[in-house]
């Protein structure tokens, strides 16, 4: 996907997902085969032979590598060609056969992807530490058809809430947005939310804001390119990681996090997450699936206000980081 900044980890699967048995995967603009190896290590590559374009995730693995059931041919981890049964053991095998392969990190049940041309070890993976092995969580998977851009700045958006959810989290009118207080940087968005209703009396300003926030953490938490949390309260997180499938197909998957230990009640606290979750994009979706341009770098027509802070660092963000990528700087 040539609109995707590079030399970045993106998520892209839950690790449950991946298992031996190779399988195909639409995701960055493309089909992939991906797989575990027997040594417990990710294989990811371009789902088509170089030979003549066969799928590979219809084939079978032999030794760590991947054979093409069309022809035989076998590739390794890294791409490259091993094998030519129409040539013999010992024939030379062209370089131009060679699969592009992505480099992926399992961290916290969910797969990482890096996209680019640059060193992967030398970008830090953007998940939250704060969510470790004390917590349980419960993860569900919803796909809209809208671009990544869209996905993400519907989560950072603060006024829309009494609006698009005014049945459920929006519920009580609260209509005035003060500030919000927002830091930003190359890696993440922090956001302190302090909606209010609206009585008349003028907002607080940033300068206040910013004093308020200062030793609290940030109501929510945007960390490039692609994950996002929202502290609720002491005990409860919930985290989405946004995938791009393509152009404009973008997969959520929403983890919601508690601390609860008792088993039985965690789990049924989970499930009821899950279904209140499902019930909130719904929401969502109905708007944000109309909205165009379908990509937001797109939409130069838009009129932002204040309470839009967020959203206008991140496309700051996101544009400077993609024109780097096509500059070949972002690294």
């Amino acid at each position: 996907m040539c609109d995707l900044p590079q030399n970045l980890w993106f998520p892209l699967f839950l690790s449950r997902e991946i298992t031996r048995q190779p399988k195909r995967f639409e995701r960055l603009g493309d089909f992939w085969m991906v797989c575990r190896l027997p040594d417990g290590s990710l294989f990811m590559a371009e789902d088509r032979c170089p030979h003549m374009g066969a799928s590979l995730a219809d084939g079978t693995m032999h030794q760590g590598e991947i054979q093409c059931p069309f022809h035989g041919f076998r590739f390794n981890s890294k791409g490259h060609c091993t094998l030519v049964p129409a040539l013999g053991t010992h024939g030379k095998i062209s370089p131009k056969l060679k699969l592009k392969t992505i480099p992926l990190r399992d961290i916290q049940g969910w797969i990482w992807g890096w996209w680019g041309d640059g060193d992967p070890n030398e970008c830090t993976i953007p998940h939250f530490t704060e969510i470790d092995d004390t917590w349980r969580w419960h993860d569900i998977a919803r796909d809209w058809d809208v671009h990544v851009t869209r996905a993400i700045e519907n989560q950072l958006d603060v006024a829309h809430l009494p609006f698009v959810h005014r049945k459920t989290i929006g519920a009580g009118g609260r209509t005035l947005v003060e500030g919000p207080y927002v830091e930003s940087d190359s890696t993440a968005i922090r956001v302190w939310v302090t909606n209010r209703k609206d009585d008349g009396q003028p907002p607080r300003t940033l300068e206040m804001l910013e004093a308020l926030s200062k030793n609290q953490p940030a109501s929510l938490e945007f960390r490039f390119p692609g994950l996002w949390l929202l502290r609720i309260h002491s005990g409860l997180r919930l985290l989405v990681a946004f995938v791009p499938v393509r152009k404009n197909r973008t997969r959520f998957y929403i983890r919601a996090c508690h601390t609860i230990r008792i088993p039985l009640i965690g789990s049924i606290y989970s499930r009821l997450l899950g279904v209140s979750n499902r019930w909130i994009l719904q929401e969502d979706e109905r708007v944000v699936s109309k909205i165009r341009p379908e990509c937001s770098l797109d939409a130069h027509r838009d009129i932002l206000i204040g309470a839009d802070r967020a959203i206008i660092q991140f496309r700051k963000i996101w544009r400077r980081r993609l024109e780097r990528s096509l500059e070949g700087t972002d690294s």
